[in-house]
């Protein structure tokens, strides 16, 4: 009598599922169901391509002088590197349908690991360019992260597991700004040229990358045949892919407005995160290992940023209704916004170290965003899968909007 109790009280995690099998609970913290195993997957993917793409912008003030790169060169570069994550994302919609979220992730990380591992052959102005745009691609990613997340979450904790997903993930620019000039001391320590240190660093994220992507496609692909089966016939019985961003995106000014907000608040952020080591070793005098600690701590504040902008919009929507999640947007960029200002004209370290700090709301406001843009277009007559794809390809019309470098004003 004791066997079948023992075997029913394991179960309470695998019990916990709504009628499409996706999971009603979100544990992040523990590995105990094939929901958040493929969570753990689907992030740590994410993050490893998060690595790849700023392992460079810690380095930049090592490789401009070897490549005799002058501003307008590292400026280009990081436009690349943006330009290369849209594109990707308009591609990886219609691939994360056709081929299943983790194995749609797992493709992008495979090509795109040559990239990063070819920057320690760059050359050139152009080459580095080259290499920056490629490199750039693998963020694309975030598109089938967070569809993954929606396919295997049920929608009263898909929020909070979309927000911890990309939260976590993009703590991975942390990694690679602390990580990479660790590594190049660590190389120089062993003998070796600046140039060839700084070469041989890249050897790291590239093989991670590599690693994450196997892992993914190994044990990772549970869901994706019922996935694209579904897709499959949604794409019967809907309207076009085009047709709907045109009707539900472009058709609609809360679209507009939040594809704008969206450019103020990741894009930003993202114009940071290729800058803000360089500003600090250049304008402070700081040392590469110092620089890098410090937009390491700026870019780990996506650990708690992006959860947060969820459980404020979820707090705020269920004491004020719609209303309050917009206010709780509101709040976010105009913070945002006000510290910016202060950032730019920062005249001391410890001004400048805590005004980068503004990251916290610009992180929050993202996951904010996304929640006014889900509830705002729920009553429209559209399956979910499409108007997802419309949404993400809309918005990333507006992914390189802010491109105003708020540290040299």
């Amino acid at each position: 009598m004791e066997e079948p109790t023992s075997t029913a009280s394991s179960l309470p995690a695998a019990a916990a599922t709504d009628k499409e099998g996706k999971s009603a609970e979100f544990h992040p913290f523990s590995t105990s169901t094939p929901q958040i195993r493929a969570f753990h997957l689907a992030w740590l993917s994410l993050f490893s391509n998060f690595v790849s793409t700023f392992s460079i912008p810690p380095l930049i003030p090592l490789i401009r002088s070897d490549l005799a790169l002058t501003p307008s060169d590292v400026s280009a570069a990081a436009t690349a590197s943006f330009a290369g994550s849209i594109l990707s994302r308009f591609a990886m919609g219609p691939l994360s349908h056709l081929l299943g979220p983790a194995t749609a992730s797992a493709s992008l990380s495979f090509l795109t690991a040559p990239a990063i591992l070819s920057a320690a052959f760059v050359s050139s102005p152009a080459s580095f360019l080259v290499v920056r745009l490629l490199v750039g691609l693998s963020l694309g990613n975030f598109v089938a992260n967070q569809y993954w997340m929606t396919s295997i979450f049920s929608p009263s904790v898909v929020g909070l597991a979309n927000g911890v997903s990309a939260g976590w993930a993009n703590t991975g620019a942390a990694a690679a700004q602390f990580l990479m000039p660790q590594i190049h001391s660590l190389l120089l320590s062993l003998k070796l040229s600046s140039s060839s240190a700084w070469r041989l660093s890249f050897l790291i994220p590239g093989i991670f990358q590599l690693v994450m992507a196997a892992l993914v496609l190994v044990y990772g692909r549970g869901r994706d045949r019922a996935l694209t089966t579904e897709s499959a016939k949604l794409e019967t019985e809907t309207a076009s892919f085009w047709g709907v961003v045109v009707r539900y995106g472009l058709g609609d000014y809360r679209g507009w407005i939040l594809g704008l907000a969206y450019a103020c608040s990741f894009g930003s952020e993202l114009t940071t995160d290729n800058v803000v080591a360089g500003y600090f070793y250049d304008r402070f005098g700081l040392d590469l290992r110092a620089a890098g600690t410090i937009a390491a701590a700026f870019s780990l504040t996506n650990f708690f940023a992006r959860p947060m902008g969820g459980v404020a919009s979820d707090a705020m929507g269920k004491r004020f209704g719609e209303r309050g999640r917009v206010w709780a947007l509101w709040a976010a960029l105009t913070a945002a916004g006000g510290i910016c200002f202060a950032l730019g004209r920062a005249a001391t370290r410890a001004v400048g170290i805590g005004g980068g700090y503004v990251r916290v709301f610009r992180r929050g406001s993202g996951c904010l965003r996304a929640r006014v843009w889900r509830r705002a277009f729920r009553l429209q007559e559209v399956s979910k899968l499409k108007t997802g794809r419309a949404f993400i390809t809309f918005v990333d019309c507006f992914y390189c909007g802010e491109r105003v470098n708020v540290f040299r004003w």
